[in-house]
């Protein structure tokens, strides 16, 4: 029996010595894995802290670039406001928390010379506004200035022209003053003229007034002596004719009046009504318009 026992434990021992071994193989590798556990959620919660935080930093990097761009626009209030939200939020980031406080004095050094600023805009402005009054003021004045030289330009202008008028008519009177003459003579027809006018050659040539022994009185244009030109012949009886004259008879466009009103207006050839004219009664109203020939109407 004690034979048997020994042979069993001579073949049973060693397996009993690698099962004990393997337990503790196990029991040490499970332990080893429990500290390579713990240690890898260390790690991770060391990474997450560290996340947040970049994440933390980079918020406020963002919060600090919006925050910025009221700064630089100019909207300090605004910029202001931002800035204490960043600082109230977390503290954390002291090289953010610097440029933030640089910003902040930056701000209320604007804010301190605000006013004055403000004064010294509205200064400048009531200047600029008082000069461009001055200069409105000014270039009316010009203006008006300008426009009296252009009206006394123009009435010295006036005043010239009417003193060279008047010294061409003295002038033209002066030199007809010298060609007037008293003169008497008689006509192609023997009528004796006396007359008062201009006179070249000894003869009556210019404008000048004849006084017939028959009673009529021209006054007109002569030549050599003869109604000739432009001229009025007035009868002793009051007809009176008004026209034009060619070497002392009616020829060319002229107007007879009767002493009664009748009057004929159209051509005249050889001192007689010759070609298109109109009769007019005393009361203005045509008694006939049409062809005239030797002093007739024409039918």
């Amino acid at each position: 029996m004690d034979l048997k026992k020994s042979k069993n434990i001579l073949i049973f021992g060693p397996f009993a010595i690698l099962a004990l071994v393997a337990v503790l193989y196990v029991n040490e590798a499970r332990h080893r894995h429990e500290q390579d556990l713990e240690l890898l959620h260390k790690r991770v919660e060391l990474l997450t802290a560290q996340n947040d935080s970049i994440q933390k930093i980079a918020d406020l990097y963002e919060g600090l670039m919006n925050s910025d761009t009221y700064f630089f626009s100019g909207d300090y209030e605004a910029a202001e406001k931002a800035y204490e939200q960043l600082t109230e939020q977390d503290q954390s980031a002291l090289i953010l928390l610097e440029f933030i406080q640089l910003r902040q004095q930056k701000i209320a050094s604007f804010s301190s010379n605000k006013d004055s600023i403000i004064n010294d805009i509205q200064t400048l402005r009531l200047l600029l506004s008082n000069t461009s009054q001055q200069n409105d003021l000014l270039e009316a004045k010009i203006a008006a200035f300008e426009k009296q030289l252009i009206s006394a330009k123009e009435d010295r202008d006036k005043e010239l022209f009417a003193l060279k008028q008047t010294v061409n008519e003295q002038k033209t009177k002066l030199a007809t003053k010298e060609k007037v003459q008293v003169i008497s003579f008689k006509n192609d027809k023997g009528n004796l003229i006396h007359y008062l006018g201009e006179v070249r050659d000894g003869k009556a040539n210019g404008g000048g007034v004849g006084i017939f022994d028959t009673g009529g009185i021209y006054k007109g244009e002569w030549k050599n002596n003869q109604r000739h030109g432009k001229g009025t012949y007035e009868w002793k009886d009051g007809h009176k004719y008004d026209g034009e004259f060619v070497n002392g008879e009616r020829e060319g466009q002229g107007t007879y009046i009767w002493s009664s009103g009748e009057k004929y207006v159209g051509q005249w050839s050889a001192g007689k009504r010759n070609g298109e004219g109109i009769l007019y009664d005393k009361d203005n109203n045509i008694s006939y318009e049409g062809f005239w020939l030797d002093d007739k109407i024409k039918k």
